[in-house]
């Protein structure tokens, strides 16, 4: 072979991965916007949904969502940190009930505790719901069908002593 033989290949090599580096830092721009993009119309949605079956007074005049000077969580603004809030009310619900308890009962300790704030009842009924069919399939509670209404009951951890 011949240095200048040696030389085109390299040069050839060289310019290859110019041409596949420039593409991956492309691509990864592409899949940063598409994230954005999706949590955009993830946020959009929700509060979407949350405008179109809220009270119309509610819409003009929120309720308050501030107690002792801390903010309670609100299913309005939709992060995973308010789902994870709302898993968190739904968990010590179900910790305070002495038996499986109905959407309805979990939805008023909830709001006797103050532990979450619903900005509207059919989007909170649908929240929890959701909420609590994902705390199913995570093994934390379980699902009675008791009827027409479904109850739900907490699964106490092994090692734990039901009173």
């Amino acid at each position: 072979m011949s240095q200048s033989a040696v030389s085109e290949t390299v040069r050839r090599v060289n310019a290859t991965a110019v041409d596949l580096l420039t593409r991956r830092a492309e691509i990864n721009r592409r899949i940063r916007c598409l994230h954005q993009v999706v949590q955009g119309l993830r946020n959009l949605g929700l509060r979407n949904l949350a405008t179109v079956t809220a009270e119309p007074e509610a819409r003009i005049n929120p309720p308050r969502e501030h107690t002792a000077g801390r903010r309670r969580p609100s299913l309005a603004g939709g992060s995973k940190h308010l789902l994870a809030g709302l898993s968190r009310a739904c968990r010590i619900a179900l910790m305070e009930a002495s038996s499986a308890a109905s959407v309805d009962e979990i939805r008023s300790r909830i709001v006797r505790r103050g532990s979450f704030s619903f900005s509207d009842s059919p989007f909170a009924d649908t929240a929890m719901i959701r909420t609590l069919h994902a705390m199913s399939d995570a093994g934390e509670i379980r699902r009675l069908e008791d009827g027409p209404r479904s109850l739900w009951q907490r699964i106490s951890p092994a090692g734990e002593i039901d009173t």
